[in-house]
């Protein structure tokens, strides 16, 4: 602990981290996208075998969702977020689950939130400000554990002020939503008949599905972004991702395009990390030595 801000060191956490021989991979504080992108914990994936081996291997499926079959996810280091209220003896309920920092100048650090669930799910289950698991606590809770509680050896403002959120949903963002909307009917005049007279006014109903962006653009969206803003995280400018994203960039005065926050399908993200290599020129500054060695194969508990 800092002793001058009653801080925890990040890297004293990372030192403590490396001589933890016991704490499995997933639990260790230096990570990797792979392991912090887990549904079932490895040590609890070891204990449902034990008890039921059928049980266990639905888990496993699970646990390789699209992040999960790609080498690169397993290879490209963060630190496990979800790993750090306990060792700063913050009581928190939840927090994000990857923090990745770059020390590039013209580089963003990122807090990233898996999801393994569509991106219909994603809206109605975390999105909503009042669900129990819901993303805008999450968020609060990081922001408050890195800002009270952590000490990132850096420039003054060089966490919060510099770190950009992403959400990962497994699915497609070209897909078009499950959703249907009924909207407003129109009235059609039917042609008059033999008699001159106009037999009936008709109404048509345009029940289509909704397009991948405008149900991406509900008033959650909106609320996120308040929330995002005012408790001072990174935005993106656009361009910034080589590859599309949710929610659209907006517009102000005097500013670049950009958006407070970038929700990604799991596609997309494999994307970003395979294609064009995002996170593979990150600058780790001092915690580069307590980077994890790259993984060659899927851990099995």
């Amino acid at each position: 602990m800092d002793a001058s801000n009653n801080k925890f060191l990040l890297s004293s956490l990372l030192e403590m981290d490396i001589k933890n021989k016991s704490a499995d991979l997933d639990e260790k504080l230096s990570s990797t996208i792979y392991l912090t992108s887990l549904c079932t914990s490895l040590k609890k994936l070891s204990s449902i075998k034990e008890k039921s081996p059928q049980e266990s291997v639905k888990k496993e499926n699970e646990n390789n969702w699209p992040l999960g079959e790609e080498k690169t996810a397993m290879n490209i280091p963060v630190i496990n977020f979800d790993r750090l209220p306990q060792l700063c003896n913050f009581d928190m309920l939840k927090s994000f689950d990857a923090l990745i920092l770059d020390y590039n100048k013209d580089k963003l650090n990122y807090i990233i939130e898996f999801k393994r669930c569509s991106r219909d799910v994603l809206i109605r289950n975390y999105l909503k400000p009042k669900s129990d698991d819901n993303i805008q606590n999450k968020l609060k809770n990081s922001q408050q554990l890195i800002s009270k509680k952590l000490y990132i050896e850096g420039t003054p403002d060089f966490c919060i002020k510099k770190t950009h959120v992403i959400i990962v949903y497994h699915g497609k963002n070209n897909t078009i939503s499950e959703f249907n909307m009924t909207y407003p009917c129109k009235e059609e005049i039917t042609p008059k008949g033999s008699n001159q007279k106009q037999n009936k006014a008709s109404y048509s109903y345009n029940n289509r599905k909704n397009s991948p962006n405008s149900i991406l653009n509900l008033p959650y969206m909106d609320d996120l972004d308040q929330i995002i803003k005012k408790l001072e995280f990174a935005k993106c400018n656009k361009g910034y991702f080589p590859i599309p994203c949710a929610p659209k960039y907006k517009s102000s005065k005097h500013e670049e395009k950009s958006r407070s926050f970038s929700i990604f399908s799991s596609y997309d993200f494999i994307e970003l990390l395979e294609n064009h290599k995002f996170f593979q020129s990150v600058d780790w500054g001092i915690y580069k030595k307590y980077l994890p060695a790259p993984i060659e194969n899927t851990p099995q508990p």
